[in-house]
């Protein structure tokens, strides 16, 4: 049986009712009307197929980087693969397969032609058919089985039309096809799809689609589009309508050959491309795990990670390392820059109108870009190798620079990029490192060496050593609800469970996976609820200890890092006077004397009923949180009977804070103890007070921005800033949108004033290379003579208010650390700004406690 179209007008070509002799001597036009032999090129037969092949692993790499159904990005990569299969894939291997054809001796006057109409529309309708079929399957990683087995039988009846369609375009020749072979091709091209379709949706769901795995995926995909084609063409008979008098030369033959190639060449090129993007990605991840980066942590409401296609977490550069200006100034979570970085992301509304002059003062001083051996980076230092004098403003704007940058890249603004987690990873381990870290790490758990977890450090031999680590990883955490979601993935990125990506992240950032799976596990806790004390009165622990590196640790939930261990008493909102004057009968007594009382005073026999059952709760609290401690030096901690005032959770999400009360027991503990139990660790003292001042709607919020305004106008010319109505604006979120950044890059320049060379000369914009000198409105920070026109440097300006310092007794690392952190002179203040409206911050109660902790060591009671 065979299907015969009907013989179509032939017009343009005729014999003129006269025989034409081919080259060999043969009448061609005894041939018309009649079924011509045919054999095939081998040449053509194996170009054919190569095309095909090109084609389709272009396609899997095009669909690979596919993340959402939504989104320009990924409408481009979907009509990108269409055009791939349908136009390279299957429609130049066609034309290449029928110029393998050779029909009669290989006389030109009875080769096939083509008409243009047919010939283009044999183009756009397979890549039509293929975009429906692509789209059908979807981007997103749960693999539909009948969605995957439509779009299968829609590409391959899209992979067989085309093939029915091009050859509709022969002006020359009837095709009669045989049934017998009609229906297997159709059937080979929908399974081969199906089968390739299936195999790459799955390995990517799995985050298991490695280069060779898509690779495979085509190549099956390939077969089953040339395997139908051939047995299209097996089972096809042409039937000569009209010799052509004036055939087309050989020239006329190659133009399909050549336009056929330079498609093949495009999908070459698009491989070539993807893969040198996907290695340049890959090396720069690499290097950026010798570096310090910020990354954003991104979760969705399943508690998946966001990352790129290729497994990894968007991030950006801050600087090749932080300088160090001594052997104990570490980058690490105590540090005065990091604790500033932790306060400005818990309040990015306080900062994001900084961004424009940040980014144009780092340009002009020339600090952007630095690499190891640049000259940016070189100017980040003195002629004796040591960081400039404000080396520690310049990293923080280049952290709020690399901030914004990933921003844009998000395309979020930058309100929405979440808090910095409280501990800085260290990434690019070596090899050997790891097995000294082990080793060390093997000796504590045996009791024989003492660690330092809030450093990363293990001490050997008295020593404290660093973490085996090249680069310093820091985390923007946020959630992302199901909208944001949607928007992260139309931008181009994956939402993935993290044993999906695990091997990739480790690969990257060269740690142990293990380490990386705790991390994310710690990042999903951290992100969760508002870890903050209900309101009424609770007992806690104040423990300190002295950090083996400087400063002071205080013992703190490890689930919630924040927070003292606390346990809440029973029923009880408030303190009555008597109660009060009961708990001052028992200043610094231990907790085994105060036990000792409360189960005294709860016996029946006590006739105040009042005073028996406070008793009763104090003890059955002191007993919980004596059990939540576990461990023998809680029983000589000393009680402050005076409670504590800190912060609890408000009447309502968007009011402030209220007020809880705490009942203390403080004590300190040897610089040798590690943290009992498993609920608790020890967190340096600077970070927990730095953490009492991010609460949701905190006061400090607007100290903080006030005081970085005034801090960074000496640097910036900020020329229509009003710093009064930023800092009332605080509190909500900044109208400054990061997904138009990369568009106002130019207009900053006009709201940052003349630019800048990196002594603070002015620097002319006519081309004239003529140098203007300094404005009155810069201060040029990196002249050590303008130094003696500021105040003596404090951190406190940062990280804490001034008034905090009056206590001599109270930790500060800014002459520990040498750390630069300054700000202007009130007179200049007032003159850039006008005069400050608040007195400082006040102290936390933290700051309390340990006031007290000090001040009465020496007089415990027994």
């Amino acid at each position: 049986m065979s299907i015969q179209p009907p013989l179509n007008n032939f017009t343009g070509i005729t014999t003129m009712n006269a025989n034409v002799t081919g080259v060999y001597g043969t009448n061609l036009t005894a041939l018309e009307g009649h079924i011509v032999s045919r054999r095939a090129n081998p040449g053509f037969v194996v170009l054919s197929y190569m095309i095909s092949y090109v084609g389709a692993w272009t396609t899997m790499e095009l669909l690979h980087k596919r993340t959402s159904w939504k989104g320009i990005y990924n409408w481009g990569l979907l009509l990108g693969s269409a055009i791939s299969m349908g136009g390279v894939a299957t429609w130049c291997m066609h034309f290449i397969s029928t110029r393998a054809i050779i029909l009669g001796h290989g006389e030109p006057e009875i080769q096939i032609s083509y008409s243009t109409g047919y010939t283009a529309l044999s183009f756009f309708v397979p890549v039509v058919v293929l975009m429906i079929s692509f789209w059908t399957i979807g981007a997103n990683d749960i693999v539909s089985i009948p969605r995957v087995c439509l779009g299968g039988m829609l590409a391959g009846l899209g992979f067989s039309g085309m093939v029915y369609l091009g050859q509709a375009g022969i002006s020359n020749y009837v095709c009669i096809y045989l049934v017998a072979y009609v229906i297997p091709s159709a059937i080979i091209a929908c399974l081969a799809s199906m089968v390739a379709l299936f195999g790459f949706f799955h390995y990517r769901s799995n985050w298991n689609t490695s280069w060779w795995k898509r690779a495979l995926s085509g190549l099956i995909l390939a077969t089953g589009v040339t395997a139908m084609h051939w047995i299209n063409i097996a089972g096809t008979e042409y039937q000569l309508k009209v010799v052509d008098v004036f055939p087309p030369s050989n020239r006329s033959r190659n133009t399909t050959v050549t336009i056929v190639i330079v498609f093949s060449t495009c999908g070459c090129v698009v491989l070539m491309f993807l893969s040198i993007v996907a290695q340049a990605h890959r090396l720069r991840n690499i290097t950026r795990a010798q570096q310090v980066v910020v990354a954003a942590a991104v979760f969705d409401v399943d508690n998946r990670i966001l990352v790129t296609p290729g497994g990894l977490l968007p991030s950006k550069k801050i600087t090749h390392q932080f300088l160090e200006r001594s052997f104990n100034d570490v980058f690490n979570a105590s540090h005065p820059v990091f604790l500033w970085i932790y306060r400005t992301s818990h309040n990015w509304s306080g900062i994001s109108y900084l961004v424009p002059a940040m980014r144009r003062h780092i340009d002009a001083a020339g600090f952007g870009h630095q690499h190891l051996r640049s000259k940016s980076y070189a100017n980040l230092m003195t002629e004796e190798g040591d960081p400039i004098e404000d080396y520690s403003l310049v990293f923080r704007e280049l952290f709020c620079l690399a901030t914004a940058d990933l921003a844009i890249h998000l395309e979020r603004d930058i309100d929405d990029m979440g808090i910095l987690y409280e501990e800085i990873t260290a990434t690019g381990h070596l090899s050997s490192g790891t097995r000294k870290i082990d080793k060390a790490k093997a000796m504590v758990a045996k009791g024989r060496q003492p660690i330092d977890p809030e450093r990363g450090t293990i001490n050997t031999a008295g020593a404290a050593v660093e973490n085996v680590g090249k680069g310093q990883l820091l985390f923007l955490v946020s959630r992302a609800d199901k909208t944001e979601a949607a928007d992260l993935q139309a931008a181009g990125f994956r939402f993935a469970p993290k044993e999906m990506v695990l091997p990739m992240l480790s690969a990257c950032l060269q740690i142990d996976d293990r380490e990386i799976s705790r991390r994310i596990d710690l990042l999903i806790d951290y992100i969760g609820d508002s870890h903050i004390l209900s309101p009424g009165v609770h007992v806690s622990c104040f423990a300190i200890r002295a950090s083996i590196g400087a400063g002071f640790d205080v013992l703190a939930r490890r689930d919630a890092r924040n927070l003292l261990p606390t346990m809440q008493v029973p029923e009880l909102r408030t303190l009555e006077p008597w109660q009060l004057d009961y708990l001052k009968s028992m200043e610094l007594l231990s907790v085994a004397a105060t036990m000792k009382l409360f189960n005294k005073d709860s016996k029946p026999k006590n006739p105040n009923a009042e005073q028996r059952e406070f008793a009763k709760a104090m003890l059955t609290t002191l007993e919980a949180i004596k059990d939540e401690i576990d461990d023998p030096f809680f029983n000589d901690a000393q009680l402050i009977a005076q409670p504590i005032e800190a912060p609890c959770k408000g009447d309502s999400d968007h009011g402030s804070t209220g007020v809880a009360l705490l009942i203390t027991y403080k004590i300190i503990v040897p610089i040798h103890a590690r943290a009992p139990g498993k609920k608790l660790d020890f967190v340096p003292l600077n970070l927990f007070r730095t953490q009492q001042r991010v609460y949701p709607n905190s006061p400090d919020h607007i100290h903080l921005a006030r005081e970085t305004f005034r801090e960074f106008s000496k640097v910036l010319d900020m020329t229509g800033f009003d710093e009064d109505s930023h800092m009332r604006a605080a509190p909500s979120k900044s109208k400054f949108s990061f997904r138009k950044m990369a568009t106002r890059k130019k207009s900053a320049e006009a709201q940052v004033g003349e630019p800048i060379d990196k002594d603070g000369r002015g620097v002319s914009q006519s081309g004239s290379g003529h140098l203007k000198p300094p404005g009155s409105s810069k201060i040029k920070f990196w002249e050590k003579g303008h130094r003696k026109g500021l105040d003596n440097s404090s951190q406190e300006g940062l990280i804490g208010p001034e008034d905090e310092s009056a206590d001599s007794e109270f930790p500060t690392s800014s002459n520990e650390n040498g750390i630069e952190m300054k700000k202007l002179s009130s007179e200049h203040i007032e003159k850039k700004a006008g005069p400050s409206k608040d007195e400082g911050e006040k102290r936390t109660y933290i700051d309390e406690m340990f006031a007290i902790t000090i001040k009465t060591k020496e007089g415990a009671r027994v």
